[in-house]
């Protein structure tokens, strides 16, 4: 495994997540990472869902559609009618996802009295390895052997 957090979205002061791809952040020789996403709580559309555009990890994309911080710019024309085929994936307490790096997503805002918690793993095949000296060869690898 290449990382793992906690995902949380408290009520009252957290935000949407806009659409993006997870390989935003991650610097490897192929794209092929796996975000293992494990709820810890209900979530549903009051505490931010999860919404993924589905076979978009499969589909190029010009730069023109993200914005200057990586997120798919739901302003451009070509990309409104993609985020129409959006899917919300409600889940119950231990239920669990697991998606490709490049598959676009989001969450909404938490609008309910609690937190809504999450565990995320992102995970890569031995022969895919960090690209030197960027902020993924900074990470220790979680060995699951």
């Amino acid at each position: 495994a290449h990382h793992n957090s906690i995902m949380t979205k408290m009520p009252h002061t957290s935000t949407e997540t806009y659409w993006h791809q997870d390989i935003r952040y991650w610097h490897f020789k192929s794209d092929n990472l796996v975000s293992v996403w494990l709820a810890l709580d209900e979530e549903n559309d009051a505490n931010g869902v999860l919404e993924f555009i589905p076979g978009s990890h499969r589909m190029t994309f010009e730069a023109d559609q993200f914005d200057e911080k990586e997120y798919f710019s739901d302003n451009h024309a070509d990309n409104r009618t993609l985020i129409e085929t959006k899917e919300q994936t409600v889940l119950q307490k231990g239920d669990v996802v697991f998606f490709h790096s490049k598959l676009l997503h989001r969450a909404n805002k938490n609008k309910t009295q609690t937190a809504k918690i999450s565990f995320v793993y992102t995970v890569h095949g031995k022969s895919n390895h960090p690209i030197a000296r960027t902020r993924s060869s900074s990470f220790p690898e979680v060995n699951l052997d």
